[in-house]
């Protein structure tokens, strides 16, 4: 569910000297005064915390690395969340409620998907009118995302990623700009121990997931092949099922052009396709959703 975070919060005299106390920094410190010379950094497997100025505290990392001791393949439950919450305040002896979010990674972990990292490989379209690109660690290729302003999506096979066994496909929502979500009110770390506002974050998670175009390219080729579909129909389809063709058109339309053109392609994907991908993928996500939230 949560994993990646960056979170800030400005400390007080007391809280900064216990902060140093209980964990180890590596940093300048003037010896008369103690006081922090530029920056002070503390660092394990999945979390960074970093002192900046006098009293500047921004934590970066991953909650789910940080509660499974560097492991986030695993499932992280409602219940695992609000423990490691609890464990990072009572490590940093600090009120969630004094902690800001400004970055936040929602994401999802599939075993054993009916749907393989292969077939979303095949028919991953784009976000809207934008092509996903290549996700590449060290130049290895581990799935696709596509980065907007605000937010970014990835799907990708984990079990490429950290070399897993077992097949573990990847769904996840990284936001940016937590403007993108404010009417949520996820501001504080304390925000993500209330269970409405992480029912109406998945619900935002979803809404932007919705707008990721998916073709099903095999079905469609076996009736083309078959001549089911009229001339003009498959022409257009075999255009629109390639990202580039939504980049190109984007420069040449109005958005109203756009739209007619979108609406057409998936009206074709309806009428002939028994398989909607994108409604499979939404049952699994809501499916594991609930899961999660239970346990």
């Amino acid at each position: 569910m949560i994993d990646g975070v960056k979170l800030f919060f400005v400390a007080n005299d007391e809280e900064l000297q216990q902060l140093k106390h209980r964990i180890e920094f590596t940093g300048n410190f003037s010896e008369t005064t103690g006081e922090i010379k530029n920056r002070f950094f503390a660092k394990n497997t999945s979390l960074t915390i970093t002192i900046a100025g006098d009293r500047n505290v921004t934590i970066q990392g991953s909650l789910h690395k940080y509660y499974f001791n560097g492991d986030n393949s695993t499932d992280f439950t409602f219940s695992d969340l609000k423990s490691a919450i609890n464990n990072l305040c009572n490590e940093l002896n600090i009120d969630a409620n004094k902690i800001r979010i400004q970055r936040l990674e929602f994401g999802f972990n599939i075993r054993d998907s009916p749907i393989n990292y292969d077939e979303i490989e095949d028919n991953l379209i784009g976000y809207k009118l934008q092509p996903f690109e290549p996700y590449k660690i060290d130049g290895k290729n581990f799935g696709y995302h596509c980065q907007l302003q605000r937010f970014e999506i990835k799907i990708y096979d984990k079990s490429i990623q950290t070399g897993l066994g077992e097949s573990v496909l990847r769904f996840e929502y990284k936001v940016f700009k937590m403007k993108h979500i404010e009417k949520i009110g996820i501001r504080f770390l304390s925000d993500l121990l209330n269970e409405n506002k992480l029912k109406s974050l998945f619900k935002a998670f979803m809404k932007d997931f919705s707008n990721v175009k998916m073709d099903n390219n095999a079905e469609m080729d076996e009736l083309i092949d078959a001549e089911k579909i009229p001339y003009k129909e498959a022409v257009f389809y075999l255009k629109a099922r390639n990202p580039k063709y939504w980049t190109s058109i984007k420069k040449k339309y109005k958005s109203s052009t756009l739209t007619s053109h979108k609406r057409r392609f998936e009206k074709i994907l309806k009428k002939y396709t028994t398989e909607n991908y994108n409604s499979r993928i939404t049952s699994i996500l809501n499916q594991k959703f609930q899961d999660l939230m239970l346990k």
